[in-house]
């Protein structure tokens, strides 16, 4: 199934305001990221990291942005790359906990739809709660 297919043209005003609410902060520190950093942009030659291609996503941004976006593999190759490289970062659960909201909202409802944003917003609320 085409990405295209999955994602919706509308999201709720109540689902917006929530999102808007429980968003990570975009304060400091700010970090130059790749936003795409996977195999097929690592040029490796001898057992050894030799360049890094493709900037065209890159940009400074919250530090929670680059380790939410660790997570986010395309490619079945990528995942060990991907786990790897989240192990190696500095943690920042609840941001993946809202992006994860973020990112289903976004999509068309299915079966079970509902009660997967229905728990995700209760971990959202959560993990603000206990900053």
């Amino acid at each position: 199934m085409f990405l295209p297919d999955l994602v919706s043209n509308s999201v709720s005003e109540e689902n917006m305001r929530f999102l808007r609410k429980h968003m990570p902060p975009s304060n400091p520190p700010y970090v130059f990221s790749h936003m795409d950093v996977g195999t097929t942009n690592l040029i490796v030659a001898d057992g050894q990291l030799r360049g890094i291609i493709d900037f065209k996503f890159a940009a400074y941004l919250p530090a929670w942005v680059e380790y939410v976006n660790s997570f986010a593999a395309c490619c079945p190759q990528d995942e060990d790359f991907r786990d790897a490289l989240g192990e190696k970062m500095e943690s920042f659960d609840s941001a993946y906990e809202w992006w994860q909201l973020w990112w289903l909202i976004q999509m068309k409802p299915v079966e079970g739809y509902a009660e997967s944003v229905a728990e995700l917003r209760s971990r959202v609320e959560s993990s603000l709660a206990s900053r």
